[in-house]
């Protein structure tokens, strides 16, 4: 039986590293270290309500996260979390330029609430439901440690005091080298996916011949979807290296559904995470010069197969840090 693996970030005493795949099952969790006391920035953003439905829809793929951090600073905000499992991850980064207004001095860390906290009808409710009050625009603002949530409507203008957690320093993320990128329209590889959920809730993805596969295999028999070469799909593919990986697509499917836009760019090598990547919407479905991305941890069918791709993580992992030591000593010279 397929075991998914996990995308976790590396034990200390290294600084965290955001994914790094596939793991054992097991999470470590480091000791906390003391650290100085943080000191908290002022914020002052704004944005079309839209831009931040777009932030919380793509957190729901993770499903079982409730405070999930945001990291706010000059150059804008950045959401990055795991699920509890910490086989998937979400890597959200919206630039200043996104929002209508926008000013961060300093740094602003929240660990904000996704959902009502438990209590029953006089707890906290989710950010979510204060986003919903607003059609106009929504905004956060921090002063002095308190933080005011604004929405707006054409009638009112409307001031919530939130509560909030502190949260923890930003991680961060590795520089994996992929195999094999495909860049099309959401669309066409969502509906590839749906084709597989009739059979299966997991696919095996294959790139190869300047093409891919996404085949699944069960009790009600087998579905085989092709991209590139031979296909009738519009895609661009490249193929460093023939891989194959199996992924659950009842998740994949979630995050390609919680992208919005209608480009992604999905990529992965051979039994490891994968990597779908896309543009926010803003407002009127156009598109933004912010990312969100996810990641994946792949299913591994045998302890074979987990040993050979804990080493394919290491050595991806040491191939881009030589890149980056031979790009930083290039331009040193």
């Amino acid at each position: 039986m397929a075991e998914e693996q996990q995308v976790r970030e590396p034990e200390q005493p290294e600084e965290p590293q955001g994914p790094e795949a596939p793991q054992e099952p097991k999470a470590s969790v480091p000791e906390p270290v003391a650290k100085p006391v943080f000191k908290m920035g002022t914020l002052k953003c704004k944005g079309s309500p839209v831009l931040f439905k777009s932030i919380l829809n793509c957190i729901g793929p993770l499903e079982d996260v409730e405070v999930v951090p945001f990291y706010f600073s000059e150059t804008g905000l950045i959401v990055r979390t795991m699920n509890g499992s910490h086989n998937r991850m979400l890597d959200a980064e919206i630039t200043a330029d996104d929002f209508d207004e926008y000013s961060c001095e300093g740094e602003v860390r929240l660990g904000l609430r996704m959902t009502r906290a438990k209590g029953g009808s006089n707890a906290p409710p989710g950010i979510d439901k204060y986003v919903a009050r607003a059609t106009e625009s929504f905004g956060l603002e921090v002063v002095s440690g308190e933080l005011n949530a604004i929405a707006e409507s054409k009638t009112r203008k409307t001031t919530f005091l939130l509560h909030f957690n502190e949260a923890p320093s930003l991680s961060r993320m590795p520089k994996i080298v992929f195999d094999v990128k495909l860049k099309m329209d959401r669309v066409g590889i969502s509906e590839a996916i749906k084709d597989a959920l009739l059979i299966s809730k997991n696919a095996t993805f294959n790139a190869e011949n300047n093409a891919i596969t996404i085949k699944a295999v069960g009790d009600a028999g087998k579905s085989e979807s092709r991209f590139g070469e031979g296909s009738m799909f519009p895609v661009d593919i490249a193929i460093g290296k023939p891989s194959i990986s199996s992924y659950d697509i009842e998740v994949f499917d979630n995050m390609v559904a919680a992208l919005g836009a209608e480009e992604v760019i999905f990529e992965f090598s051979h039994n490891m995470p994968c990597k779908l990547v896309s543009n926010v919407i803003e407002e009127n479905d156009m598109v933004g010069t912010s990312k969100i991305a996810y990641y994946l941890a792949p299913r591994i069918e045998s302890d074979s197969e987990l040993t050979s791709a804990k080493k394919r993580a290491k050595e991806a992992v040491k191939k881009a840090e030589d890149t980056e030591q031979k790009e930083q000593e290039a331009a040193e010279q």
